[in-house]
């Protein structure tokens, strides 16, 4: 708790002494921008819990309903160099809970970006990130205390023109995970990836591409456990084929399938592999109109005494309509099936199906040129074969956003 408040200090520190500098270094051009946001959700189903229980008696409340009142502060900076480019992004959030304000909380986020050339031939990106925020109750059933997750990530990569057609890639990644308080079936972890390949390009505007993963983890905050078969770490290795297809000017497809391969060094019951893949479709049907649809199948883990990951596949659909010069209305629909597989000897009975519907609609509106105010509506719906698992959640969220 400690290293995360003075984390999210440092930054507030940074935020305010690059904003009172914003009019000095902004003026005339738009490389520092500061912003202001303020957002209001009204969630009729914060805790995610199944019907028919006693809210009163698990969540403190007789009702799961809550308010959620966020306030940020974002600093943006771009600006190109010659060759080079930097692009950085830092927020600091103060989300508070109204009647559960044991869940407020002070988030701080940054994005950093150096897209560098050492020659036009020979080009990368240079990249680091942080996102904190509360652990689902989806999944999290920690009711009476909260639970922040933490995600960073430091990225380099590489790409070589060998001529007008082929480019070889590369890239190195480390990122961690941490969570507040232990979760079991998604535990803290460290992990240090490379991946290589190649792209062909057409003039046509699309492209193949082949890349291998290679990825050594190692999970933290939790020893090895013999009875529960919870290891100290993991080997991965991603096979990926991509196709972009530039079908017209209006409409573009993208297209992936892939293999993933996990194991671990002391309980083998614990490795899964499979085949990842997706496809999407993105057409602008005119100028202010855009329709885009996709399909995703992924692997992830997943570790409880049933499963050890976890087989998805989603559809959705989307829709944006540019109503005027400063309002677009979007409406977007989700469908995913999660299959909870993988533990040798876990009878097909009691393996844990998910079935998710989500659907939402949201107005942009931008009344004036640094202004931006969003209004949005969202349900989910989950049926689950595990009991307490299921449940439908509403919300309705306004948010105001000035850029200065």
């Amino acid at each position: 708790m400690v290293a995360r408040s003075q984390t999210a200090a440092r930054l507030g520190v940074l935020l305010l002494t690059l904003g009172s500098n914003v009019s000095a270094l902004a003026e005339g051009q738009q490389d520092l921008q500061m912003s202001a946001s303020a957002t209001l959700v009204r969630e009729s189903n914060l805790f995610r819990l199944p019907p028919g229980v006693d809210a009163m008696a698990l969540v403190g409340r007789p009702s799961p309903s809550a308010t959620v009142g966020t306030g940020t502060l974002g600093l943006e900076f771009n600006r190109a160099f010659s060759l080079q480019r930097v692009e950085f992004e830092a927020s600091l959030s103060a989300h508070r809970y109204q009647n559960f304000g044991y869940l407020d909380f002070m988030a701080s986020n940054y994005r950093g970006l150096w897209r560098w050339a050492y020659t036009p031939l020979l080009t990368g990106n240079l990249s680091s990130s942080r996102t904190q925020q509360l652990n689902s109750f989806a999944e999290y059933q920690g009711f009476k205390q909260r639970n922040e997750r933490i995600d960073s990530q430091t990225r380099l990569d590489l790409g070589y023109a060998l001529d007008a057609r082929w480019r070889l890639l590369s890239g190195l990644t480390r990122s961690t995970r941490s969570n507040m308080l232990p979760l079991a079936q998604e535990a803290d972890y460290r992990l240090a990836a490379f991946d290589a390949g190649a792209r062909y390009l057409l003039a046509s505007g699309s492209s193949a591409t082949y890349s291998l993963k290679t990825t050594s983890g190692s999970y933290f905050n939790r020893a090895l456990s013999s009875s529960a078969l919870y290891d100290d770490g993991f080997r991965q290795t991603d096979h990926a084929m991509q196709l972009d297809w530039a079908i017209s000017r209006a409409t573009t497809a993208d297209f992936s399938a892939g293999y993933r391969q996990r194991s671990h060094p002391h309980y083998q019951q614990r490795d899964f592999g499979g085949t990842v893949a997706g496809a999407h479709l993105r057409w602008a049907a005119s100028a202010k109109t855009l329709l885009t649809a996709g399909w995703t199948r992924e692997l992830g883990t997943f570790e409880t005494s049933t499963s050890n990951y976890v087989q998805s596949e989603q559809l959705s659909t989307a829709a944006a309509w540019q109503l005027s010069t400063n309002a677009t209305l979007r409406l977007q629909l989700e469908k995913t099936r999660r299959d909870y597989l993988g533990l040798i000897g876990t009878p097909v009975s009691i393996r844990r199906k998910d079935h998710d519907r989500e659907a939402s609609v949201s107005l942009d509106w931008q009344p004036l040129k640094p202004m931006t105010m969003n209004a949005a509506l969202r349900e989910i719906r989950r049926q689950s074969n595990a009991q307490s698992l299921g449940y439908t959640s509403s919300a309705i969220s306004l948010q105001a956003q000035w850029g200065f």
